[in-house]
């Protein structure tokens, strides 16, 4: 009897949290229990406790200047609980994407530059 392939479908559900993130970075570490935890976090700039903005005598609002905060804030946005395979797994995931990424990006600012 020949072994022939299974062909499983897999459809992909999104649930009513389902969110796109703006992703900055992430802290890993291992728990006791053995898996990996994945903080994802984002950076937010402190804002001013208060701002003025002076009109223009046309009554327009001029350009504000860019203020560098003086410290930055990591907002944790969600936490992914995993074992060490999965964690494995998503890292051959990601890496040969985000390398395909930023070659794409490499490639078109290039055209874009030689035009």
């Amino acid at each position: 009897m020949e072994n022939k392939p299974k062909t499983v479908k897999v459809k992909y559900l999104r649930s009513d949290e389902y969110r796109v993130l703006p992703v900055a970075g992430a802290v890993v570490s291992g728990t006791g229990q053995g898996m990996v935890i994945c903080h994802i976090y984002t950076d937010l700039g402190t804002p001013p406790e208060s701002s003025e903005i002076t009109f223009k005598s046309d009554g327009t609002i001029p350009e504000e200047k860019l203020n560098l905060a003086s410290e930055v804030n990591r907002e944790l946005l969600v936490g992914l609980l995993m074992t060490p395979q999965v964690a494995l797994n998503l890292s051959r995931i990601l890496g040969p994407i985000a390398d395909l990424t930023n070659q794409a990006i490499q490639a078109a600012q290039a055209a874009q530059k030689a035009n």
